[in-house]
């Protein structure tokens, strides 16, 4: 089909089409995007085998079913947006999601606060933990102590200290994990997440290997050299050397600890905080537009639907006059009345194009 200027066929078709086609992309038709383009390309292979006029006329029924879908959109569109309770579901959504963006941007504004606050405050319980943890370590030592001779009882006392040493050390990592879990929890919370943040175990020296790591300190010296007291005041002595240097180990797998599991933390809520912000803002201005296209949708939809109609005419005008001669038509083929209405041989009830099926 070639172009030519003025009134020409090809020239009222070439724009009919186009136009048609940027309906079907206004209105987020795909499959009418497809079907016109394809119709498109298939006059083009065959511009030799096909004139000017008939090819208009095949371009107009193209565009008067696409035409026609597209307003069949329009109106389920038009009565949606006309229905009274349709636009009370979307105040209703308007108003939650403008709630929800206030409490975010409450939260947006506090989080980090609350997080600086709950990182000094789980500082300070672990130095109260690493304070207090030995006193208790040490009365408990000394209690075993003086219920056993070190000389004849110090394995059993090197394994009491060692056990519970360890169990001290994972109660430590416990907390520390807990409190981290604590505060991603209230930060959620502050910011609406859907779940908290999922806090990694902390990597540290597990408790048996921190334990075994520690310098060999004996429990006991000679029992021909000093009496059972003096005993067992060496074994305390050791005792505490050895306490002295679990705290100082552990106080350094505490502290590497905290610092990755609070910065991972703050990482990944700040994170969360600006996606959130972005899906309820997006969120929003969605249901906004959706509840202006409500109250002002059926007067734009009119005029929309006007601009097909207008289109419509233009198809028209390029079908022959004779209603009879406007038959369905396909590209490739088309289908005609009966031999009776048509004039044609009375023995058939249908002819075919003399240009060849689209494949």
């Amino acid at each position: 089909m070639q172009t030519t200027q003025g009134t020409h066929p090809a020239t009222a078709a070439d724009e009919l089409l186009e136009l048609t086609l940027d309906r079907a992309r206004d209105y987020d038709r795909p499959d009418l995007v497809n079907r016109l383009g394809k119709m498109r390309g298939q006059l083009a292979e065959l511009a030799a085998g096909v004139d000017d006029a008939e090819a208009g006329q095949i371009v107009a029924r193209g565009a008067l079913r696409a035409l026609d879908s597209l307003d069949t959109d329009l109106q389920t569109r038009h009565a949606t947006l006309a229905d009274p309770a349709y636009s009370a579901r979307l105040r209703a959504e308007l108003a939650n999601v403008r709630a929800r963006s206030e409490r975010l941007a409450v939260g947006t504004r506090t989080w980090r606060p609350t997080f600086d606050r709950a990182a000094a405050e789980l500082e300070a319980n672990l130095r109260f933990q690493l304070r207090s943890r030995p006193g208790t370590v040490l009365a408990d030592a000394e209690q075993a102590i003086n219920s056993h001779d070190p000389a004849k009882d110090e394995a059993v006392l090197a394994d009491w200290l060692r056990r519970r040493l360890a169990f001290e050390a994972d109660a430590t990592y416990l907390l520390l994990h807990a409190e981290v879990r604590r505060l991603a929890a209230e930060l959620a919370g502050q910011l609406g997440l859907p779940a908290p943040h999922r806090v990694a175990p902390a990597r540290v020296v597990a408790p048996d290997a921190l334990v075994a790591g520690l310098a060999p300190r004996p429990l006991h010296t000679p029992e021909g050299i000093r009496r059972l007291a003096g005993r067992r005041a060496d074994a305390l002595a050791a005792v505490r050397a050895t306490v002295d240097e679990f705290l100082h180990v552990l106080t350094g797998q505490l502290t590497a600890a905290r610092y990755a599991l609070l910065s991972d933390l703050h990482r990944v809520t700040a994170e969360s905080a600006t996606t959130q912000f972005a899906a309820v803002a997006a969120e929003l201005t969605a249901i906004g537009a959706a509840t202006g296209l409500a109250a002002d949708g059926p007067a734009a939809i009119a005029e929309q639907r006007a601009a097909i109609n207008a289109l419509r005419e233009r198809a028209l005008a390029l079908l022959p006059e004779d209603p009879r001669e406007r038959a369905p038509r396909m590209f490739g083929f088309r289908t005609v009345l009966p031999a009776s209405s048509t004039g044609a041989d009375p023995g058939a009830s249908y002819w075919a194009e003399s240009y060849p099926a689209a494949a």
